[in-house]
Parts: C-alpha cells; structure tokens; sequence
C-alpha cells in the first residue's frame, strides 16, 4: 500500500514526518542539509536501517548516518491532545481522580522489571532501582537524558512517598549523578533533577537532565526538583500523602 508523507512541523534543528501511523521526528546534531531526502531517512528507518537506541513501548529512538551527518529519528504513535487542568488537588480528590484513571505503570516499565524487556538498555542496578536513558535522549552529552525506575511497585508517584523513603531517594539521586559524573564528566550544576506529578508513567522515577536538553519534559506545574522533594520530606513525612499539591492534571 502506498504511503502518502507530509511535513508537519520544520525548524532549524528538527524536521516531522508523518503517515497514517506513525511521526517520524528528525533532528542532527548540525544544521539540517537542504538536499536531505528525509522521506528516504524515514524508508531507511522502516527498512529496519538504523541503529535502535532506545524503545519504550510506543516510541522508538533510531540513529541513522546520512551523507555525513548523523540522524536521529524518533518513531511515535499519533494521539489525540489530552485536555488538562491546573488544580489544588488535595488526597480525596487524588483519590477520586485514582478512581477514575487506575494509574497504573505502562507495560515497558512492567517488562523491565520482570525481565521480559528486549532493547533496552540498563545504566546501573541499584538496591532500590534501575538507571537507564530515556527513550528520547540521541545520546549527545549536552542533551543528556535519563530515568532512574524504582523497583517497589507501591510508589506509583509522589503521593505515595513518606520520611522512610528518604535515604532511598538519596541513594538513587547520588548513585546516579556518580555514574554520570564518571561516565560523561557531567557537574551536578549541568543537570536537572526531578520528578513529575502527574506523572505519565505511574511507577516512581528520577529524571535526570541536561539543563541545555530541550526535550520539554521539565515543566512548571508537573515538576519537582529532587532535592525539594527530599527537604519537605525531611521536614514532614506527610507533605505529599496528606497535603494539597497544585499540579497539571488531566481532566477526566
């Protein structure tokens, strides 16, 4: 069947391509090539061309070498824009939000954790969780991008977190900024690290950033930094189960 492509999105950076199915996001780390042909990047890609990075359950991260300049394309699935709200959400009104939404973790979080995950790539094993890159980093050190996924399926997010989770939090935080300090002789000051509520995935996880990344994950009124979440904590072991967080939600 023949596939009918048009671009959607162009910058100086990115160019999107899509079909019936699927996006196909295409950046490089230089300046776009005017004579690219990106639907021959986009064929190459289905042909099974390029190197698979990273895979998360619906999206693919490729890189692929075209007349001298590495691609790094990102394969998802369209969806529907979700609607949101912005709320002062107190624990009943998590609890009836739960009700209605189940927040659950997504099957690739499920399959690392049982051992059935293929294509992905695990950082560092801790006690308490794994360390591995985010599906969207294109692994240039100043986009830097990675996930530590804790491994008690009881922490779907924040609202779950008490003081006895506080040396874990700690332990996953400066584990994992050792490994990328050793790794990628990154400085604790070229990274964000947060959380997110709500988050898309309900498993807990650290994200762990480059501060130059421009993915748009970071977000006010979905983000938390760490560290203030480790401080309120410490201060009150029931900051997050039993008070009212203003946060970005969907509407359900």
């Amino acid at each position: 069947m023949t596939r009918t492509y048009r671009i959607i999105d162009k910058s100086d950076t990115h160019i999107t391509v899509s079909d019936t199915k699927h996006f196909y996001k295409i950046h490089s780390k230089k300046v776009l090539i005017e004579d690219v042909d990106y639907l021959h990047i986009v064929r190459q890609i289905r042909a099974k061309k390029g190197e698979l990075l990273s895979y998360n359950g619906k999206s693919r991260n490729y890189k692929l070498h075209v007349k001298g300049s590495d691609f790094y394309v990102n394969v998802s699935e369209p969806y529907d824009k979700i609607k949101c709200e912005l709320v002062d959400e107190t624990p009943d009104m998590y609890q009836e939000f739960a009700k209605k939404v189940r927040p659950a973790a997504p099957k690739w979080v499920l399959k690392i954790f049982d051992g059935t995950a293929t294509g992905e790539t695990i950082f560092l094993r801790g006690n308490n969780y794994f360390l591995m890159p985010d599906f969207k980093w294109n692994r240039e050190i100043d986009s830097l991008y990675l996930l530590a996924l804790f491994k008690d399926d009881n922490l779907k997010s924040v609202r779950d977190l008490g003081a006895e989770h506080v040396d874990m939090l700690k332990q996953a935080r400066d584990e994992s900024l050792s490994y990328i300090v050793d790794n990628y002789g990154l400085d604790r000051d070229k990274l964000k690290v947060y959380v997110h509520y709500h988050p898309t995935a309900w498993r807990l996880h650290i994200h762990f950033q480059h501060v130059n990344s421009t993915s748009g994950s970071y977000a006010p009124g979905r983000s938390i930094y760490l560290d203030e979440v480790i401080e309120n904590l410490e201060a009150d072991g029931e900051y997050y189960s039993h008070g009212t967080l203003k946060c970005i939600r969907r509407v359900v």
